[in-house]
């Protein structure tokens, strides 16, 4: 297997295209990338920045360029021994119906070779028979009425347009459309031929197949006859008449409806709460070999070496998904699943794959840099600026269920009817109805990970265990004692025992797993991590704002030493809620809690004429005041960088796009644009305030400071620990990115050439590094650190692919504030050196490095070892290693070490 030795991600759109990426190349080639890692290059909706919302599976979008163009990129890519790792979206595609899979499904119904393709309840009771299509602005009576719907034709056939959005009439239904305009004209205008045909059609039985070459020909021959506008006129006035027009939308296989009713009623299933998304049945063999057959091809070309499996949770049943893949791709390929694990959660061994896309890194290396010692301090505050009225748990706890209520109404109905029909033999009232209603909602919010990877043939005795500790909980936090016998009724599915599960229960509980990571996601990620604001570095994509599950330096050794070697290390991907620096600044608070505690309340005290009061309520809450200096003190550009000149207004979307994800003041549905405007004034007001400005620039100068250092720690950590590191296009220099979409927005590629080639001319200066520390808050040294890693990594792969992890053991007057581990693969050896605690060992203004720094602190060597020398990456200094090692000397020029053995 062609493992990655590292990957560079790259986000492709319109602005951003094939050919933008090749230009790119010859940089990542020197930066020492061995792999581009691409975001979805499929067909998706024009203008889409990200991909996910895929038409055509089949073809490369128009809009990043050709295959051509892909084949041209990978010929370049094999000259220079890289490869390609390609994302991919086998969950869901566009709902749009310039999908050609649905337009067909909803042209031919249960006739289309797709129809059984797209997770569609075709016997909801509400749409039997029918796709809901929840994107009207108003009911559909009205806009019928108004003329905003209306009946036309063009190549593709009859259709109702509604602005951009054309649904193609059933194919059944055209003899009745043709016969009633004749009527309606009280003449002839249609010609008998086209009724008669459209008849023949209409009379297909269900055990007939449609006849797609007659069906086309006919298609083509009327729009011939309505290309003559006089013929056109008699579908506008057809469409006039809205009775007619009314009864015709009934008999078709979609049902349009407004969009707010998508959070009562559904009968598909959505990506997360997104009703521009629909979700496939990849779990049906013809769905995945057709889905597949292009990438498939694309493999088999040696164009692609390695796929990145978007939400493999979304599936029903993920294991069989990628036993499936790896039968059809080959074992030579590599694959990653995108897979959010809980603290203490790893991905099931008996998975064909090869790891995760690192999500679970990216909590790790922050959960260790953040200071455990002012964790108390730090929560007394944050309950003194915001009283709290509940902890996360329970935040997380009412937020999922507030969000399956009221968001996810309809996925929640349809669960329960599944859980009905479980009970054949009973006659369910509507009372009995909504209790199994109400019990599976306690049940579905009390899950601590996505979801559980459940068989519908057997239960294991794991899965048993963590389902009874999901019922379990799920009884105790409802608190509704009137539901007690209703929960023990459930007991045997929601809780079974192995021996007595049953096929169409397991089959029941697969199901509700696609629906407990949605809410989760929707639940945690995108609401309590934007109102909950203890430590927001903490509320991360993987990670968890408990900052008291922080990890000390044995903790960090365990994890490495089970870490897989070939998953991905990640510290900012294009759906991290904050740039990875940005983070790192964060962290630091942790660190001066005493000072922070003293610089709000001075900031506090200057916003007093800032804030608002609109009907009793003061704007900004107290709590978004505490969010808003947090992201200032981890976003507010200190250094000069041309691409944070539009701060303030990428700040106005990032501010409005958060206040609407916590859903306290405001929200998407129903926004209050007079809470949302008078936020963002006051944070206006404030760093038009010299006074502010005064205090918070200095202070944001220190922090910067020492989330610098930081970040060249975190870099040298996914760098070298077990894992294929994955560094996120542009992050070379500093990340202050904000959520998505400003982590998307284009890269200054230019800058970073001109840099790189700086370092590449000036890096066996003996005083380079002692210059650039002069100012550490110079981005080129992050790429500095990046560069000099990647060579290394590339020019030693086997060390770092199957190298073992060894923590190395500390001693002395700080060797809490230092870590260090080797990798070592048969004689090669490499070590690695950061310090933790910076600011403790900084209380100066120093740096963390030299004798006057560490002290007496020291590296425990093997004695056996002393005679070998060791060269350091950055600095050249060669050393033999002592076995009392002293860190002042390791770490005497630069903060963070590195030595191969020569």
């Amino acid at each position: 297997m062609n493992i990655p030795v590292s990957t560079y991600r790259v986000q492709l759109h319109r602005e951003f295209t094939l050919r933008h990426l090749k230009e790119i190349l010859p940089y990542l080639h020197q930066l020492g990338i061995t792999t581009v890692y691409a975001s979805p290059f499929f067909e998706a909706v024009p203008g889409s920045t990200h991909g996910y919302d895929v038409l055509n599976p089949h073809r490369i979008n128009p809009e990043l360029g050709t295959e051509e163009d892909l084949i041209e990129i990978s010929e370049w890519l094999h000259e220079h021994r890289m490869t390609w790792l390609q994302d991919i979206v086998p969950n869901h595609m566009s709902s749009q119906t310039s999908n050609v899979w649905l337009y067909d499904v909803l042209e031919k119904g249960p006739f289309s070779p797709y129809y059984t393709f797209f997770d569609i309840n075709w016997h909801h009771p509400k749409y039997p028979g029918q796709l809901m299509v929840p994107l009207l602005s108003k009911p559909l009576e009205e806009l019928v009425v108004e003329g905003e719907l209306t009946l036309t034709y063009d190549a593709k056939g009859l259709h109702f347009q509604y602005y951009e959005h054309s649904f193609p009439i059933d194919f059944r239904q055209y003899a009745s459309v043709l016969s009633q305009i004749n009527e309606i004209q009280s003449a002839v205008v249609v010609p008998d031929y086209f009724i008669q045909s459209a008849q023949e059609f209409a009379a297909i039985q269900p055990d007939q197949k449609l006849d797609l070459t007659s069906w086309e020909q006919f298609k083509a021959e009327l729009d011939s006859f309505f290309q003559k506008d006089t013929n056109l006129k008699v579908l506008r006035e057809y469409s006039g008449h809205t009775t007619k027009t009314l009864d015709l939308l009934k008999t078709q296989n979609f049902c349009l409806a407004a969009w707010q009713e998508a959070d009562k009623s559904m009968n598909y299933r959505r990506f997360f709460t997104v009703n521009e998304l629909i979700c496939l049945r990849m779990e049906n063999e013809q769905t995945f070999a057709h889905y597949h057959k292009y990438i498939k091809s694309l493999i088999d070309k040696d164009i692609i070496q390695a796929l990145r499996i978007d939400h493999i949770d979304g599936l029903y049943a993920p294991k069989a998904y990628l036993e499936c893949l790896h039968e059809l791709v080959g074992e030579d390929t590599y694959v990653v699943v995108e897979k959010i694990l809980a603290p203490n959660e790893y991905i099931p061994a008996d998975w064909k794959v090869q790891g995760t896309t690192g999500y679970d890194f990216l909590s790790l290396v922050n959960r260790l840099l953040v200071s455990d010692k002012s964790i108390e301090a730090l929560s007394e505050f944050y309950s003194q600026v915001h009283v709290l009225a509940y902890d996360f748990e329970e935040a997380v706890y009412r937020k999922k269920l507030f969000m399956l209520i009221h968001h996810m109404g309809g996925e929640l109905d349809n669960l329960t009817e599944q859980l009905v029909q479980l009970f054949p033999e009973y006659s369910i009232t509507d009372e009995m109805r909504s209790n199994y209603r109400q019990v599976l909602a306690y049940w579905m919010v009390s899950f601590s990970v996505y979801r559980l990877y459940l068989d519908e043939k057997t239960l294991s005795e794991d899965n048993a265990k963590q389902l009874k500790l999901v019922f379990e909980q799920a009884k105790a936090k409802a608190k509704a004692p009137a539901l007690d016998n209703v929960f023990e009724e459930l007991r045997p599915i929601l809780a079974p025992e192995p021996i007595e599960a049953t096929s169409k229960e397991l089959r029941f509980l697969m199901r509700t797993q696609q629906f407990t990571g949605p809410l989760m996601a929707k639940g945690v990620e995108d609401t309590t991590f934007y109102m909950y604001n203890l430590l927001i570095s903490r509320n991360e994509v993987g990670d968890t704002p408990h900052i008291e599950e922080n990890i000390n330096t044995y903790q960090f050794h365990q994890e490495m030493q089970k870490r897989p070697l070939t998953t991905l290390n990640a510290t900012a991907t294009h759906d991290t809620k904050r740039g990875e620096d940005v983070r790192l600044r964060i962290n630091v608070l942790s660190e001066i809690v005493e000072e922070w505690k003293a610089k709000v309340l001075e900031w506090q005290k200057i916003a007093e004429g800032f804030r608002f009061s609109e009907g009793g309520l003061v704007i900004p809450d107290p709590n978004d005041e505490y969010f808003l200096y947090q992201t200032l003190v981890g976003t507010y550009p200190v250094h000069i960088d041309p691409e944070n000149e539009n701060y303030h207004s990428r700040l106005k979307e990032y501010i409005t796009k958060v206040m609407k994800e916590a859903k306290v003041h405001t929200n998407w549905s129903a926004p209050d644009t007079v809470y949302e405007g008078k936020a963002i004034e006051f944070v206006n007001n404030l760093l038009d305030n010299q006074a502010f400005m005064h205090s918070f620039v200095p202070f944001v100068q220190r922090v910067a400071k020492y989330g610098a250092v930081y970040s060249l720690t975190q870099t040298l950590i996914r760098l070298t620990a077990p894992g294929v590191p994955d560094t996120y296009q542009g992050t070379e220099l500093w990340d202050l990115s904000m959520v998505d979409p400003d982590n998307r927005r284009p890269v200054n590629y230019l800058t970073r050439k001109q840099v790189l080639k700086n370092i590449v001319t000036e890096m066996d200066n003996s005083i380079y590094l002692q210059e650039k520390l002069k100012n550490v808050l110079d981005p080129s040294l992050k790429l500095f650190v990046l560069h000099k890693l990647l060579l290394l990594r590339r020019q030693y792969p086997e060390l770092f692919l199957q190298g073992v992890y060894k923590p190395i053991l500390t001693a002395g007057k700080h060797a809490r504030k230092v870590t260090a581990f080797i990798r070592e693969w048969k004689s090669q050896i490499v070590l690695v050196v950061f310090p933790l605690e910076v600011v403790s060992l900084c209380e100066s203004g120093c740096l963390p490095v030299g004798t006057d720094v560490w002290e007496d602190t020291y590296l425990g060597w093997p004695e056996e070892s002393n005679t070998i020398e060791y060269v350091n990456i950055f600095t050249y200094q060669s050393i033999h290693l002592s076995s009392r090692q002293p860190i002042g000397e390791l770490l005497s020029v630069f903060p963070i070490g590195c030595w191969i053995k020569k």
